[in-house]
């Protein structure tokens, strides 16, 4: 007994393998992680981009003209985004659209929007306005995570989605 004992003591075959295993598994999980984490910033990036730029549509009383329903505009939204699949017919993104008299009385609760677990209530608005009205774009995608590592922090509702926002508030143009 001994003496195996011995040849597996002198023998370092193996030593680098077994390194790297110890090494290669946590570089892994930090490379995965940089990669979602950077995904999450890019997808909502290009969420705002996709509300800024369809928002403009109703700035400019276009969408009123051509009377855009909920879905078109949405469609409109998603017509912009690149990161978002099945944008058009997914129930993870929901845009809310309201009309204000002014600035003053704009409401940016969302507690009608979500319920206690942060699932969509189905609540939401869709109100262009006429000309000079104050306008808030808002919309919510709940995007699925790949990695669930503890203590990374990018799940926000459970520990499998991250909800991402995207605002957009103006007074419309002077239309008729």
């Amino acid at each position: 007994m001994s003496s195996l004992l011995r040849i597996f003591r002198h023998n370092e075959n193996g030593v680098t393998t077994i390194e790297f295993a110890f090494i290669a598994t946590p570089f892994l999980l930090l490379i995965v992680t940089l990669l979602e984490t950077a995904l999450v910033h890019m997808t909502s990036l290009d969420l705002n981009n996709a509300v800024k730029t369809a928002s403009r549509q109703i700035r400019t009383g276009q969408a009123q003209v051509a009377a855009l329903t909920a879905q078109q505009f949405k469609n409109l939204v998603c017509d912009q985004t690149i990161l978002i699949s099945n944008c058009k017919t997914t129930p993870d993104l929901i845009i809310d659209v309201r009309s204000y008299d002014d600035f003053d009385t704009i409401n940016t609760g969302t507690s009608d929007l979500f319920d206690n677990q942060g699932q969509f209530t189905n609540n939401e608005q869709y109100s262009l306005g006429s000309g000079l009205k104050v306008v808030v774009v808002r919309a919510y995608y709940k995007m699925s995570l790949l990695t669930q590592f503890p203590g990374v922090g990018l799940a926000n509702i459970g520990s499998q989605h991250r909800m991402l926002d995207a605002v957009a508030v103006f007074r419309n143009e002077p239309f008729s």
